[in-house]
């Protein structure tokens, strides 16, 4: 595409005797133009790959490129060679000199989300320069957290534009090329936009249009801090829902800990009164073999048992006696005295006492062992809550 120089002068307002005597040849900007257009594609290619990897960060809300505009090229070409005399850019070093041919935005929505972004741009790049542009009153921000500060410089700028630009030099093709990374929150993206679609570079002298621009900026910067604020507020009211849960669940354990606690108590049995029943059961003990004894002797000394004994006696001695009337007799009182002697047992106080204690001892055992299960379950439990 061909440019006519005359047509190009009136778009972009610049004087022709500017033009002259900044020593511009109009020839070497057409070849510059054509050369780039040549390139064009290979930077678009480039520039999506680095897009792809920018949208992966944390931390970025957007990001937007562009490869530049090649009359805009040519346009800033001819601005810094009108404001500086000394800066020579030609068709060899413009991909050098011009460090934006490649650029990306990279809006965040909080103000201290840089510092994420910060971090991932330098280990990924190798930066060759990093510019923070700060508004007055506010450059202690940008304080070189996480930058290498031999690369960073800091500049207050005039119509209070603050952002932080990352000029990169990409090796990933046949040549090397510069690029360049903005990053800035969406206020300042809102206010940047606006500010250079109306005012720079054609009004910047216009009084009234710069002191509007300026109360934008004003209220993007109050933006930028009221977000951060609301940001922290938001944190904080998070760390107390957190300390209130972490109360709630201090104060159910320390619930559960009083209704054990008052559980072991119920069932807790006094020590002195299990040595008592164990007392009370040995002397049942002692009593019962006592009483064995006795009954034992006592079962020797029926009269009904002695009578048995003797009748069986005479019995034996009289089987071979023909008899038969007086063994008749011998055998009627044997029955009669055993039915006496089982009788006199059942009656005999010893043996009656000897079951009544054995009973009550058979109880107590029963409850005893009851008794144990319980002490047995309440110190397992203990246990299991001092682990």
């Amino acid at each position: 595409m061909e440019i006519i120089r005359e047509n190009f002068f009136k778009k972009y307002r610049i004087e022709e005797q500017s033009f002259r005597d900044a020593g511009l040849v109009w020839e070497e900007l057409v070849e510059i133009y054509l050369d780039f257009q040549n390139k064009e594609k290979d930077y678009k290619d480039e520039a999506k790959e680095i897009l792809a990897e920018l949208n992966d960060f944390a931390g970025v809300s957007a990001v937007r490129y562009r490869v530049k505009d090649k009359e805009h090229l040519i346009e800033k070409i001819i601005r810094k060679r009108i404001n500086d005399k000394s800066r020579v850019i030609t068709l060899k070093n413009y991909e050098k000199e011009i460090t934006d041919l490649v650029g990306f935005r990279v809006t965040h929505i909080f103000k201290d989300d840089w510092e994420i972004i910060n971090k991932q741009i330098t280990k990924r790049w190798q930066t060759k320069e990093i510019t923070a542009f700060y508004r007055e009153g506010d450059e202690e921000y940008y304080s070189g957290i996480g930058l290498d500060l031999g690369k960073m410089t800091k500049k207050e700028h005039p119509r209070g534009y603050r952002s932080v630009h990352y000029i990169l030099e990409s090796k990933n093709r046949s040549y090397k090329k510069n690029i360049e990374i903005q990053v800035r929150t969406i206020f300042e993206e809102a206010w940047s936009e606006m500010d250079h679609e109306v005012i720079y570079p054609y009004h910047i002298n216009n009084e009234v249009l710069n002191n509007y621009s300026k109360i934008l900026n004003r209220v993007a910067g109050m933006a930028d801090e009221m977000g951060n604020f609301m940001k922290k507020e938001v944190a904080s009211l998070s760390e107390l829902d957190k300390l209130d849960d972490e109360n709630k669940r201090l104060k159910s354990e320390n619930e559960e800990l009083k209704a054990r606690l008052r559980n072991y108590q119920n069932n807790k049995i006094d020590e002195n009164k299990l040595k008592k029943k164990s007392n009370n059961n040995e002397v049942l003990e002692s009593t019962i073999e006592m009483l064995k004894l006795i009954e034992k002797t006592s079962t020797l000394l029926n009269p009904f048992t002695t009578g048995l004994e003797i009748t069986s006696h005479i019995w034996k001695n009289s089987e071979n006696n023909n008899n038969v009337t007086g063994n008749s007799v011998l055998k009627n009182s044997i029955e009669m005295l055993k039915l006496m002697e089982k009788t006199t047992a059942l009656l005999n106080p010893f043996t009656i006492g000897l079951e009544l204690t054995s009973h009550i001892l058979k109880h107590n055992e029963k409850k005893d062992k009851l008794v144990n299960s319980n002490i047995v379950n309440i110190i397992d439990d203990k246990n299991k809550r001092i682990k």
